[in-house]
């Protein structure tokens, strides 16, 4: 995402190209999960939980795109990318689990 972010180009072209790298990575790691055996029921409570938070995320992130300005846009990219690097860190492994 931020090499994606880095490149030359309007907040419209690289939204464009988020969800077409999202959405084939998706579909990869499901064929992958599958066919490892790592797709189990026990997935579905999770998957339930989460889907209405993702889906109403996806819904006001597609509302709200227009208006931001390039700069704001891009900016808000990379504060996503750092708190995810950041929620991803083994300091919050004991707290977490």
């Amino acid at each position: 995402m931020a090499y994606l972010l880095g490149q030359p180009g309007d907040a419209r072209s690289v939204r464009a190209s988020f969800a077409l790298f999202l959405a084939a990575g998706g579909v990869l790691a499901g064929i992958t999960f599958a066919a490892t055996g790592l797709l189990t029921w026990a997935l579905l409570p999770p998957f339930l939980v989460a889907m209405p938070a993702y889906g109403l995320g996806t819904w006001l992130g597609s509302r709200m795109f227009g208006l931001a300005s390039e700069r704001s846009f891009r900016l808000g990219c990379y504060g996503m990318i750092a708190l995810a690097a950041l929620l991803g860190l083994p300091l919050w492994d004991g707290l977490l689990r």
